[in-house]
């Protein structure tokens, strides 16, 4: 199982997300093709771009969230995201801004807030309106 990026063509922005065939299983891919990227691409008329869920930031993730030891697998720098952004000379995903105000990592291709975290903020947030950090108590359970 892989996963695949559907890209509209004009602006690069990521359309959808689909889980089809893993792209070494090239059993039943229809005559004509070379890859499933290829195929999906082409009967959905969009530029597919495979995608992995445990890629981020350039690194390759087990289910828990650790470093994995297959870094060779990390591809397309980050998880595509319906909404989120292709980039064809990078050949990268950048994630969506969430957060007006903060500012595109260019090693992550991701956002951060344009200051960082004050040390010693336990429950940090962000307020957009004055951009600054402010240090929220937790929420009781």
């Amino acid at each position: 199982m892989a996963h695949y990026a559907f890209i509209d063509s004009d602006t690069y922005e990521v359309v959808n997300v689909i889980t089809g065939k893993d792209e070494d299983d090239l059993a039943g891919l229809p005559a004509g093709y070379s890859s499933w990227e290829e195929y999906y691409g082409d009967i959905n008329g969009v530029l597919c771009k495979r995608t992995s869920r445990n890629t981020k930031h350039g690194k390759h993730l087990n289910e828990d969230g650790s470093l994995s030891d297959t870094q060779e697998k990390a591809i397309r720098v980050n998880y595509a995201e319906i909404g989120g952004t292709y980039d064809p000379v990078r050949d990268a995903f950048i994630c969506m801004n969430q957060v007006p105000g903060w500012i595109l990592n260019e090693e992550t291709l991701d956002y951060e807030a344009p200051v960082p975290v004050p040390e010693g903020f336990e429950y940090p947030i962000w307020n957009a309106e004055s951009e600054v950090w402010e240090n929220s108590p937790p929420n009781p359970q």
